[in-house]
């Protein structure tokens, strides 16, 4: 393997809702559904910064240092974007059983109290955990580690 891609390029759906990666197109980024727009194109429209200045802060150092980190993640490719998918669905899927069983505890009143609830998290749960898992794997070989096989 040469780079984070499949050879033959391959397009990948399902892993997250309305996102695709395909190999072939817009150089393995994250694209919304099978467009040729990436995800990272219009990231500052997506999330307005602006709305987070802190008074003590003038420089806003933490505002350019969170851009950084928004524009390198949206800008991972091939193996590592599908990676950045399977992590945001399993997140996704704890939120929804998260959610399922604080609706259950609901009385009506809207104030649920969790404190002694066994709530999920998506690496103790092991049908969350394997795409996580084989995704990995892909990219450990991606970066030469022998002994790990998609």
């Amino acid at each position: 393997m040469n780079g984070p891609w499949r050879e033959p390029a391959e397009e990948t759906i399902g892993l997250y809702p309305h996102l695709v990666v395909h190999d072939g197109r817009q150089s393995g980024s994250i694209t919304f559904g099978r467009t040729r727009l990436p995800i990272w194109a219009p990231q500052w429209e997506l999330v307005d910064l602006d709305d987070y200045t802190h008074p003590d802060d003038p420089e806003d150092e933490w505002r350019e240092a969170g851009e950084a980190f928004v524009r390198h993640v949206l800008d991972m490719r091939g193996e590592f974007a599908r990676l950045l998918l399977v992590l945001a669905a399993a997140e996704e899927k704890e939120e929804d059983a998260r959610d399922v069983i604080i609706d259950r505890l609901d009385d009506g009143s809207g104030l649920v109290d969790i404190t002694d609830v066994d709530l999920p998290s998506w690496w103790n749960t092991p049908e969350m955990v394997e795409p996580v898992i084989d995704q990995l794997r892909r990219c450990l070989a991606v970066l030469g580690a022998s002994e790990v096989e998609p």
